[in-house]
């Protein structure tokens, strides 16, 4: 790893310098880490105390806001009548939102007055826990509990009602609708000017939320279990301002006791939760600021030591580079070097020796250029012994052979080692044809290699003998002819598209003419036909088709000069589909297919080529009906996504589906299942969607049925059909 000169003195050096920074930036940053973390913590209890100060105030308002009923004059006065005392309940209950409804009752029990439910009046409450401890301690603020008659999660505030002479004369209760505090909660959660999504919870010694982020109270959600936590944990977090992370959740929480006085007894906890990834983001924006300090400092070092080591480094580098390039027989010019003394002597025994070396290395360069430098392949072995003398950079690209894993080996050594090589010996019947003796042999032949077909052209030749020690050898010159063959089948590929759109557009030519005709005589039908009858709407449905097979012919004569439909039009879609289901309700009924149409009438008038539009779907309904022979049900299907200014088609069969390998093909061209089909419906279809900066898709089971769904963009300003 560290083997030169450069690189261990960079290792020696950027170690040193990366140790400091490290160790440096590490103990200033647990130090600042520290610091930053009981500023988060302060202000996130400084948050959560704030906050249940809040509420304690808002319930100490409350409280105070049901005495100063019970100090309505009209109340205090034991001969008011029933009806002027309710009218102060109602313009009370108008006046402050949390009371949900006012009940007078009597100090037996009995109830005078309810301002909602008449039918409380004359019951005796006096059983009731409120009722007791508002006697006893002339108000009352209860826990929640879940009240039978209104069906939901209640508070009840209780206050003595006393008259001029300061005898009590009844109990005043209001039962407290627990939404407004939720509201009161969430909309001082959002008070703070801070970056930080708050979530908050209200809950009871006994676990159950009192309030919660959506507002929405349930009693049998349990703060505790929901958690895993207890009411000791929570005291003690509390008491010791710890803050709690939710490994569930990934959550931080901190936690404040809503304070109790004389009216308010219960033991309410209030919980605000942020994210971890938020509480915990000025330490990830810390960290981040030490990191790119000590990366900026530690490239700073780096860019100083590299440049030092340069002046070291690089006249033995010049050195090294000169000889490596020497020993691959690269051209050297004489080196000169002026540096200190002892890099100077080195470079003069250089020059020296390359002069002697170039002398001795001229004659075999010329020889090996030649043979390394063709596109051919070249190999050949001695005749007798079959091993392999030659084996040039070509041959080693084709077989994918280094030339030192083969050189010196026989034939078959080679032949069982490499996999490659030994295909090529033998679909080329290199052995057969040097028993023939024939000189020179010519032939071509393909074979699988290497993962695909090649095409290569041989020639086998036997070479005199230019030692007589030597044994005479076999030369193999290997021409690849795989791009040439490509490329011929890929002009005569060419050639027949060429033929078949020229024929295409005669055929579209010749059709035109009787279109045209059958136009005429259509229209000339439909006038003459003064009466409003269904025919009549018929005979516009076919005139539109007709236009729409001119425009298909159109596209036929122009696919070796492709233009297309350019027809940008204001397009009711779903008036689309209405119009194409009608054409095919005779044959829908004759085939046993249930047509259903789930159309999203919220779908705006947008701009698209509508004739295009219309032909992709019925393309995809003709494939529907024939993929159920023996009837099913066709669903169409049009949604707006107004998000995202899109809408949504979808045209669904239950009939006999496609598997994956027929899926991944439907694009491709002539592809077809059918026996009589021309397999350039789908991929029109593809071409069209896309066009429109569409998306078509398909989802499909054998057996089971297909749905292909079209996906457009609205890109201009919606009309609805209640605008035209």
């Amino acid at each position: 790893m560290v083997k030169t000169l450069r690189s261990k003195l960079l290792f020696i050096f950027l170690s040193i310098i990366f140790l400091s920074l490290s160790f440096i930036g590490y103990i200033s940053y647990q130090s600042q880490k520290e610091v930053l973390m009981k500023q988060l913590e302060n202000s996130f209890f400084l948050f959560s105390d704030s906050l249940a100060a809040n509420i304690d105030q808002f319930i100490t308002e409350t409280v105070i806001d049901l005495s100063y009923l019970a100090e309505n004059p009209i109340i205090k006065d034991p001969n008011s009548n029933l009806k002027a005392i309710k009218s102060q309940f109602l313009r009370f209950t108008k006046l402050y939102a949390p009371f949900d409804n006012v009940t007078f009752v009597d100090m037996d029990g009995i109830v005078k007055v309810d301002l909602l439910d008449h039918s409380l009046i004359g019951q005796d409450l006096s059983d009731r826990r409120w009722f007791m401890k508002a006697k006893a301690y002339d108000r009352y603020f209860s826990d929640v509990f879940y009240s039978k008659f209104s069906n939901k999660p209640i508070l009840v505030i209780a206050a003595i009602v006393k008259d001029n002479n300061d005898q009590p004369i009844g109990v005043l209760r209001s039962v407290f609708d627990l939404e407004v505090l939720g509201n009161y909660i969430y909309n001082s959660t959002l008070q703070p000017k801070t970056d930080k999504s708050y979530n908050t919870f209200l809950f009871n010694d006994d676990g159950v939320i009192i309030s919660r982020p959506d507002r929405k109270i349930d009693t049998q959600v349990n703060y505790f279990n929901k958690n895993n936590v207890d009411i000791g944990y929570i005291k003690e977090m509390v008491k010791n301002k710890q803050i709690y992370v939710n490994k569930n959740t990934e959550e931080v929480s901190a936690f404040s006791k809503i304070q109790t006085g004389t009216v308010f007894k219960n033991n309410w906890y209030l919980a605000v939760s942020v994210s971890k990834s938020e509480f915990f983001a000025p330490l990830d924006t810390l960290l981040f600021q030490y990191i790119f300090y000590m990366i900026l400092s530690f490239l700073v070092t780096t860019l100083a030591i590299v440049k030092f080591s340069n002046y070291l480094i690089d006249p033995i580098t010049k050195l090294v580079v000169a000889t490596s390039d020497l020993a691959v027989g690269r051209k050297q010019n004489p080196i000169t070097l002026n540096s200190y003394s002892e890099i100077n002597q080195l470079s003069e025994k250089y020059n020296y020796m390359i002069e002697q070396v170039e002398k001795r290395e001229e004659e075999h360069k010329k020889t090996s250029l030649i043979l390394e430098s063709t596109s051919n392949g070249i190999m050949a072995f001695d005749k007798e012994k079959m091993v392999i003398t030659t084996f040039n950079k070509t041959c080693e690209t084709i077989f994918h052979i280094p030339k030192d894993k083969v050189l010196e080996k026989t034939v078959s050594q080679v032949v069982n080692n490499y996999p490659a090589f030994k295909v090529f010996i033998e679909q080329a019947n290199i052995m057969e044809r040097i028993s023939k003796n024939s000189n020179p042999q010519f032939w071509e032949f393909q074979l699988s290699l290497n993962g695909k077909t090649s095409y290569f052209h041989l020639v086998l030749k036997e070479l005199p003998k230019h030692n007589q020690n030597k044994e005479a050898e076999i030369l193999v010159i290997i021409r690849d002819l795989s791009e040439q063959k490509i490329m011929e089948n890929e002009i005569l590929r060419t050639e027949k598209l060429k033929v078949i759109g020229e024929l295409a557009a005669s055929f579209a030519h010749e059709i035109r003419n009787p279109l045209t005709t059958i136009r005429g005589f259509i229209q000339l039908l439909d006038i003459s036909n003064d009466n409003h009858t269904k025919e009549q709407k018929y005979y516009k449905i076919i005139l539109q088709e007709i236009d729409r097979i001119n425009g298909i012919v159109t596209d036929l004569m122009c696919m070796a000069k492709p233009n297309g439909d350019q027809q940008f039009i204001l397009t009711n879609l779903n008036q689309i589909i209405e119009d194409i289901t009608l054409l095919y309700d005779g044959q829908g009924s004759l085939n046993k297919v249930l047509i259903e149409k789930e159309l999203d009438h919220s779908v705006p008038l947008f701009f698209t080529y509508g004739s295009k539009l219309k032909q992709v779907f019925i393309n995809l309904i003709k494939n529907a009906f024939e993929a159920m022979p023996n009837g099913g049900t066709l669903t169409i299907k049009t949604i707006y996504i107004k998000e995202e200014s899109s809408v949504e088609i979808s045209i669904a069969d239950t009939g006999i589906g496609m598997d994956q390998q027929t899926i991944a093909n439907l694009r491709k061209l002539f592809f077809t299942t059918k026996s009589s089909g021309t397999g350039l419906g789908l991929p029109m279809c593809y071409m069209i969607i896309e066009d429109m900066d569409g998306s078509l898709t398909v989802s499909s089971k054998v057996g089971k049925g297909t749905t292909f769904t079209i996906k457009l963009y609205i890109n201009s300003a919606p009309y609805h059909s209640q605008d035209i």
